[in-house]
């Protein structure tokens, strides 16, 4: 591509960044993946990075708007980043700042709710959806009719911090045994610490292989997934729900002991039988449809604002 107008995107996560550009059909045109940078500086230093190089590979093309999905809690109308434990912010006016930065309008949101648009955009026939992202950290993301579930303070889908466990260890949010604590990247690596490689993917293999301190391990993640889904289901009843993120991509090595642990949940009971989640969840679409979610969420919050006649966040 060589010179128009791009659409930037990018889901800014607790270990990397992934960001796109998308033309005026939203086709990606452009990707690029970094590593995340903590604290204020290190966040707009890798924005700034990231939509360097998407303009450097399409030629110089314009940016026209910037979206950002952030772990934590966003004021969406502000761009303010109200919290983000992962990334180590709190009340940072990320969208001004990249506005500041860049001149370009930057519209910010929870990341989990852009990939769950960019996962709703990828089944138009489903009228509700929500996302359980595995990523460094541990949320959902909902959408009814193509619109995001952010609730009213904007905390809508912060599963990751129910706690589950009074006893467990002490979160980052300052709680005891949160959900996330048990289903995410970090909280492996916390269960079943390796000296290399990726804890995930070890831990998955080895109880695959039905090695008996990894199939206990393993078996605490996938009850407590489980958990999750039929809380989601519960409380939302989407029509579909996508378990997504940096550990779900491990695939069957996930999904297949899901499957089991559900349809045992299906046989013990009724009630969960009637809920049908075997045949709601289905696996994620990758890093590329969370940053294109976030595109066309910048994208229409541009278009929204130069139609009322402001342009910054």
């Amino acid at each position: 591509m060589t010179g128009g107008e791009i659409a930037v995107g990018l889901d800014v996560g607790g270990t990397k960044v992934f960001g796109v550009a998308i033309d005026d059909a939203g086709v990606v045109v452009a990707s690029t993946m970094l590593a995340t940078q903590r604290g204020e500086a290190g966040v707009l230093a890798g924005v700034c990075e990231a939509v360097d190089d998407l303009v450097a590979q399409t030629g110089g093309a314009a940016v026209g708007s910037i979206g950002i999905g952030i772990p934590g809690v966003v004021d969406v109308d502000s761009g303010m980043v109200e919290h983000s434990i992962n990334l180590g912010l709190h009340h940072m006016a990320l969208a001004a700042r990249v506005m500041e930065t860049l001149g370009v309008p930057t519209a910010v949101d929870n990341d989990v709710i852009l990939a769950a648009v960019g996962e709703a955009a990828r089944r138009p026939g489903i009228g509700s959806l929500s996302l359980l992202s595995i990523g460094t950290g541990f949320a959902a993301g909902s959408v009814i009719d193509g619109e995001p579930v952010r609730g009213s303070r904007g905390v809508a889908g912060e599963i990751g911090h129910l706690p589950v466990d009074p006893h467990g260890p002490v979160c980052g949010c300052g709680q005891r045994g949160c959900l996330e604590l048990f289903v995410s990247g970090s909280g492996i690596a916390r269960m079943w610490p390796v000296s290399e490689g990726h804890a995930a993917l070890d831990l998955a293999s080895r109880a695959a292989a039905g090695e008996p301190d990894a199939v206990t391990v393993f078996g605490l993640v996938i009850d407590r997934l489980a958990w999750a889904i039929q809380q989601v289901a519960l409380s939302t009843d989407p029509e579909c729900i996508v378990v997504g993120g940096g550990v779900a991509a491990l695939g069957g090595l996930v999904f297949e002991p899901l499957e089991e642990r559900l349809r045992r949940a299906e046989e013990c009971s009724a009630f969960v039988a009637s809920l049908q989640l075997i045949r709601r969840v289905e696996p994620g679409s990758g890093p590329e449809t969370a940053a294109a979610g976030a595109a066309r969420y910048g994208r229409r919050v541009a278009v929204g604002r130069r139609a009322a006649g402001r342009v910054t966040g």
